[in-house]
């Protein structure tokens, strides 16, 4: 399929997450796909000037698409109160209008954060066969995401999931197009798409005078920041999947006792109430480290590539990811990295297969009678809130029973007052040292993981950088022209068959715990 226009669709264009990876498609795409004529990025929300600059520098190359951004408030996130009076047949006769002919590119379509948006686009697809769509997938609203599901159930009356030749469906990681593909889709209908990952180098840093640096202008505020002491460095958002105080509780464990950097606080509504307790605890020492500080390192003369370049080693404990960019960037920077092992890293295990990788399950903590018997109440209780959305209620809850039933129980299960309390007690040196026990393997040597070869970023370029981006999006166009060799007709009943095995394949306990509930 020649690709002359392409118009990217997505709720908002906030920093972070999502967005990124839509403008790292765009540079990609414009500086390797010369054939694509125009890029028409559409948004719910007003961007800002800065956004509008980083367009229009790409489109200023020779050779490089026309790069616009439209505005359209119909799409963006819909507060609960408006989605009733929200008319998606009007939507979609405004999408067909002012978008209609050039292949649509959805980001997360089916989120919930917009069910009106998420119907116009199923019905759009099932009327119109010569409208092409690729619905990407981000996040699916079945792994745990139980209020976005309520207002899917609530609001589309059309299948989340159809089978049609018009359609493509784009996952970011292998576990999700294997769920997709289990769940029933055919497999000439869903690709998987890594994300781009542009070239970058980190500056030579002096890692000591950035210590000072950040102790001059947030020791004060941070108590427990430590300038003599290593960088453990964990460059995300303050939202709970990202799970960060256990990053503390390794900290406190390891043997070099490092600082934990955590850059950035969450900012939605959701998000605030944990990021602002997470916050608390590094500000009163009980996480020894610097938090949010990432916006304001100009404060200090320092950025945040001299910022990496001064890390000790980079630490993810994150409990979902999408596609993992923190992974391949810790190789890319030169970096030891200290990581959960999650299931969307089997597609790229080969290169975490390297001694400056410490991948684990879990961090074991023990947890005395009463606070079990807490600990289990809790989550009867949270499961009995969701249980209209569960397929095998009674499973899941002895799987979980299961798991909590032992001396020692996984870090992640406890509730954030739950796993404050354990780092607080981890400066009891008894405390410490049954910690240290139960997780000997983990700890052995994790102060003194060597840098990841040389190599290794360069395979990262290979796999994943703009030319095989570009290559891979290629591939996909094309397979609008081949067509699937089996005919896919608009079947309801199929479809409505692969979001029940995706919302059964995702109800394990792992997408249950407190911490993201």
């Amino acid at each position: 399929m020649s690709a002359p226009d392409i118009t990217i669709f997505h709720y908002h264009v906030r920093s972070g997450g999502v967005t990124s990876v839509i403008l790292l498609s765009i540079r990609a795409i414009a500086s390797e796909m010369p054939e694509v004529r125009r890029i028409r990025l559409v948004v719910g929300e007003e961007p800002d000037a800065g956004l509008r600059v980083l367009l229009s520098s790409i489109a200023s190359r020779s050779g490089a698409p026309r790069v616009e951004i439209e505005t359209a408030p119909e799409l963006g996130y819909l507060p609960p109160g408006r989605r009733a009076s929200a008319d998606p047949e009007r939507l979609a006769q405004l999408l067909l209008e002012r978008w209609g002919g050039a292949l649509w590119w959805v980001h997360n379509y089916h989120l919930g954060k917009n069910p009106p948006f998420t119907e116009a686009l199923l019905s759009i697809a099932r009327a119109r066969p010569g409208q092409r769509i690729l619905f990407h997938i981000h996040d699916l609203p079945e792994a745990g995401r139980f209020e976005n599901l309520k207002e899917l159930h609530r609001s589309v009356t059309l299948p989340l999931y159809p089978i049609l030749p018009n359609l493509r469906y784009l996952v970011i990681n292998e576990q999700d197009r294997r769920l997709l593909l289990g769940a029933g889709l055919p497999g000439e209908i869903v690709s998987l798409l890594n994300d781009p990952v542009a070239s970058q180098s980190l500056p030579e840093a002096d890692a000591r005078q950035t210590r000072r640096r950040l102790a001059e202008g947030f020791g004060r505020e941070f108590p427990g920041y430590r300038p003599d002491s290593p960088i453990l460095l964990y460059p995300v958002r303050t939202i709970r999947r990202k799970n960060v105080l256990e990053a503390g509780l390794l900290a406190a464990l390891c043997p070099d006792s490092p600082n934990v950097i955590v850059t950035l606080p969450g900012v939605s509504p959701k998000e605030l109430p944990y990021s602002r307790a997470v916050e608390e605890r590094f500000r009163r020492g009980i996480v020894k480290g610097l938090w949010g500080i990432g916006e304001r390192l100009a404060e200090v003369k320092l950025d945040f590539p001299s910022l990496a370049a001064s890390a000790d080693r980079i630490i993810s404990t994150s409990l979902q990811e999408g596609f993992g960019y923190l992974f391949v960037d810790s190789l890319r920077w030169g970096k030891p990295l200290v990581a959960r092992r999650l299931p969307i890293l089997d597609g790229i295990g080969d290169l975490l297969d390297s001694p400056a990788v410490r991948l684990y399950d879990r961090i074991l903590v023990p947890i005395d009678p009463s606070a079990r018997s807490r600990l289990l109440a809790a989550y009867d209780r949270y499961l009995d809130g969701v249980a209209e959305e569960l397929i095998r209620p009674d499973a899941l809850r002895a799987e979980i029973r299961e798991l909590l039933a032992q001396e020692a129980v996984d870090f992640s299960y406890l509730p954030l007052e739950a796993q404050s309390h354990a780092i607080e007690k981890s400066a009891d040196p008894g405390y410490r040292s049954e910690l240290v026990g139960l997780n000997a393997r983990l700890l052995d040597g994790l102060e003194r993981l060597p840098a990841p070869e040389p190599a290794l970023a360069e395979a990262v370029e290979r796999r994943f950088g703009f030319s095989s981006y570009a290559e891979a999006f290629r591939g996909i166009l094309d397979s609008f022209d081949r067509g699937p060799s089996l005919a896919l007709e608009a079947d309801a009943a199929r479809s409505d068959e692969v979001h029940r095995r995706l919302c059964a394949a995702s109800q394990v306990p792992e997408s249950f715990r407190l911490i993201l509930a």
